[in-house]
């Protein structure tokens, strides 16, 4: 009888600390949402989330690099060309990218995870 009652015990102290724990992963990890202009040499290391137009691209070294702009520009780079990227990457799309920031040569860039299309 008391055996049953420490091991509830603890498998519900072990339960509580695994949701806490999830909790605050997912905050720790959670993308900022940003503007653009907002993005700076504190930036580098963040997973962002930035939403802009498509007002370039082109294939590099087996990346596609492009520029998004919502008032100022960013570049952005590319590494897994999955088909459902490729379509929505258009010139003048409006589009959600997330990524993590880091200095790219003169500025900063964003390493892109994820893209969506931007719904008004």
């Amino acid at each position: 009888m008391l055996r049953e009652e420490l091991v509830t015990k603890i498998a519900l102290a072990m339960s509580i600390t695994g949701l806490l724990s999830i909790f605050l992963l997912e905050q720790f990890f959670q993308p900022t949402e940003l503007e653009i202009r907002e993005i700076n040499e504190n930036s580098i290391g963040k997973n962002v989330l930035v939403k802009g137009i498509v007002k370039w691209k082109r294939e590099k070294q087996g990346a596609i690099v492009f520029g998004l702009s919502n008032g100022k520009e960013i570049s952005c780079v590319l590494l897994k060309k999955e088909k459902d990227f490729l379509e929505i990457l258009k010139i003048g799309e409006f589009i959600v990218v997330e990524g993590r920031v880091q200095k790219g040569l003169n500025e900063e860039q964003i390493i892109v995870q994820r893209i969506s299309k931007w719904e008004n």
